[in-house]
């Protein structure tokens, strides 16, 4: 179980989305979880492209 904040941002050009998207993880131990299984805050960023076959 975790928190999860994420900050997306998306720049559209003609028919081309690009998107970026920065995560950062916020573990919550559960009762019957062991605190030495590796729980700790962890961030990473994901990418994203689409393209837009037709409308406006």
């Amino acid at each position: 179980m975790s928190w999860n904040l994420a900050l997306p941002a998306k720049v559209r050009v003609g028919h081309v989305t690009f998107g970026a998207t920065y995560n950062y993880v916020l573990p919550i131990k559960l009762p019957h979880e062991d605190e030495a299984a590796g729980f700790g805050p962890k961030s990473y960023l994901s990418f994203s492209l689409s393209y837009s076959l037709g409308g406006h």
